[in-house]
């Protein structure tokens, strides 16, 4: 299949999330007075991918989802703040985060010369757009889709419908969904009948009944699927 488009996910296919999640809690929790351990930290990202797989599965909200991570959090420490001011400083310290995966920039710098490349993410926007800016890769995409935006998130069919009504290419076909999350990138790509390629860079086992279109886990072997020489 020959692509025009590649509809590429932001956090853990391009930035680097988890070292940009890390800074910004340890930040946070510094700034409340706090001096967090790494098994503390392996909890919050529990807690908050929990919160995150509820969205996906339309069972809660976004400002609840907000707020929701850091009431539990707080409470398992019990530390006693307000849940809502302690995510507005996680989130102001979290658009500092412009970290990418190595490898990213010359990938991007790549696939520009091939492909029309949009960005999906279901990240909050004013941090997502800090962060794109901050990383120096904005200015790839010709467009930015973030859910916060949109009114729907990945995978819920109706985001990829606005993608697809916004985007240059009309052909389903010819676009491409790359992302590493099989439950909001590649669920949402099926969702929409797209080919999907779920970046696996820690080799995970696919639970999905329907397996992604390609799996790639590295940006050589991504470029290779992509039929690119490099």
């Amino acid at each position: 299949m020959t692509y025009s488009t590649l509809l590429l996910d932001a956090d853990e296919t391009l930035l680097d999330f988890a070292a940009a999640e890390k800074k910004a809690l340890f930040l946070t929790m510094q700034e409340l007075g706090y001096a967090i351990s790494e098994q503390e930290h392996k909890r919050y990202s529990e807690i908050n991918d929990a919160q995150w797989k509820k969205l996906e599965r339309g069972e809660t909200t976004k400002p609840i989802l907000t707020v929701a991570r850091f009431s539990l959090f707080l409470a398992e420490l019990g530390i006693v703040a307000d849940a809502k001011e302690v995510n507005r400083q996680y989130t102001d310290n979290l658009s500092l985060g412009s970290d990418l995966i190595d490898g990213a920039m010359d990938f991007l710098e790549t696939v520009k010369q091939h492909f029309s490349l949009y960005m999906i993410t279901n990240g909050t926007a004013h941090v997502q757009i800090k962060r794109l800016a901050a990383a120096r890769i904005d200015h790839f995409f010709s467009e930015t889709f973030i859910s916060e935006a949109i009114g729907y998130a990945k995978p819920k069919k109706e985001y990829f419908s606005y993608v697809l009504s916004h985007i240059e290419e009309q052909d389903p076909k010819k676009v491409l969904v790359i992302g590493d999350s099989l439950t909001s990138d590649i669920t949402g790509g099926q969702n929409a009948e797209l080919d999907t390629c779920w970046f696996n860079r820690y080799n995970k086992k696919c639970t999905l009944d329907t397996p992604p279109t390609m799996e790639a886990k590295n940006y050589s072997e991504l470029l290779n699927l992509l039929g690119i020489s490099h």
